[in-house]
């Protein structure tokens, strides 16, 4: 949960300031884009997950006589939820080898700013589109809350704006302005 702290004629002795007086805000977005960049990972390890569950479900589940994997559109569903999984490890690594090598005042601004704000975007969304995939994947059982792809997905419902690791880190909605 977020809230609101205002500290009203709050003396802070100059030993105990955080960086440089009414700098805080540059205190903050320096660590902001590192911990965006950790978004990215968190959501490509959930899509991955939920890959493997439905690549797994497609060869098990029978219908009509024969693994729901020999279906057309079953095997259309995976492989875009493959080819999707995969752009947001490239984008994934493109971040991280981004933030691995940031200069530590860079935070807020410059090309680690943009990368990082558009994994947010990008990674969080093409994750649900992945988990959505899934369910369908596993049809009625992907509801089932005791299903695993359940589990990896039900949350993700609530993640529509923001993913809740990114919650912090911004909407995307806002983060697409």
């Amino acid at each position: 949960q977020t809230a609101e702290l205002v500290f009203d004629e709050c003396k802070v002795p100059a030993e105990n300031l955080v960086g440089v007086e009414n700098m805080g805000v540059k205190v903050v977005m320096s660590g902001l884009d590192l911990e965006r960049a950790m978004i990215s990972p968190i959501c490509l390890g959930i899509a991955e997950r939920a890959l493997q569950l439905s690549i797994d479900y497609a060869k098990q589940r029978k219908q009509f006589g024969q693994p729901i994997a020999n279906f057309q559109m079953v095997r259309s569903m995976i492989a875009n939820m493959y080819t999707l999984v995969e752009s947001m490890r490239l984008y994934t690594y493109q971040v991280l080898r981004a933030a691995d090598t940031c200069d530590e005042n860079a935070g807020g601004r410059g090309e680690i700013h943009k990368l990082t704000a558009a994994g947010v975007l990008y990674v969080a969304e093409t994750m649900n589109k992945v988990l959505n995939d899934a369910v369908q994947v596993h049809g009625g059982s992907g509801y089932i809350w005791e299903s695993e792809i359940n589990r990896l997905y039900a949350p993700s419902s609530c993640w529509k704006s923001a993913p809740v690791p990114a919650k912090c880190a911004g909407s995307s909605s806002l983060t697409n302005c």
